[in-house]
């Protein structure tokens, strides 16, 4: 049995994780997957990219287990490599799916490709609260594209404002640049969330990790709901020994 604590990313919460998690149960492991901080229905947005760190680093403390496979998918990746640095005596393996992974320092507003900060920026800038709200052209086309209509929908309907502060912040990576824990990149070959080539996810961020096990697989960003199974078996296959 493997103990997974799952990540979620931007405009998600734990729940985004629910099918997945079904299938890694299923084959007979353990998983948690927290809701971050300022996520979820009627969550205050008014939170810090710290905030993140601090939960996931308290959920991998609060496993049952006393060594977990810690996975982080998109903005979810961030967090992961800074939270890493605070409980590597718990880690087994960190799992990136196609993720975003700052360096010591950075913003994510400074990896993000310049258009979609700026439209971020607008949005947060209009908003009541400071958060950005994904607009469904975007979901549909950019992001998961690849799911029937009915499984975007759904995907959709659950997706919460995502809090605009932390992506503002600059990043401390608590040492994730040295850490010695075994790591692997899960790239989706049609992720268009960002656009493909010079601010793609894949290869940009995966050679930020140094050593690490690929798994290519077919999929969108969003492959947690359009193909969950699939998502659960690279998930395995990334955390294997």
């Amino acid at each position: 049995m493997t103990a997974f604590v799952l990540v979620h990313g931007s405009w998600h919460d734990g729940s985004g994780w629910d099918a997945v998690a079904a299938h890694l149960r299923k084959a007979g492991h353990s998983v948690t997957a927290p809701t971050l901080p300022g996520h979820g229905r009627g969550a205050s947005p008014d939170v810090g990219f710290a905030d993140y760190v601090a939960a996931v680093a308290d959920a991998v403390r609060a496993a049952k287990e006393e060594r977990v496979v810690l996975v982080g998918h998109s903005l979810g990746g961030a967090v992961v490599a800074a939270a890493a640095g605070l409980v590597r005596e718990r880690l087994e393996r960190l799992v990136f799916l196609a993720a975003i992974i700052p360096a010591h320092g950075e913003r994510l507003l400074d990896v993000l490709p310049p258009a979609s900060a700026e439209a971020f920026a607008a949005m947060a800038a209009a908003s009541p609260d400071n958060a950005i709200t994904l607009p469904w052209p975007v979901w549909r086309e950019a992001f998961i594209g690849d799911a029937e209509t009915a499984v975007a929908q759904r995907a959709f309907d659950g997706l919460c404002p995502e809090p605009f502060r932390p992506v503002t912040e600059v990043i401390d990576s608590n040492g994730f640049e040295t850490l010695e824990t075994p790591r692997s990149f899960i790239n989706c070959r049609g992720d268009t969330a960002f656009p493909p080539g010079e601010w793609g996810f894949f290869p940009r961020f995966y050679n930020r990790l140094g050593l690490c096990r690929l798994i290519d697989i077919e999929g969108s960003h969003e492959v947690m709901f359009s193909a969950p199974e699939r998502a659960a078996q690279a998930i395995l296959q990334a955390a294997r020994d």
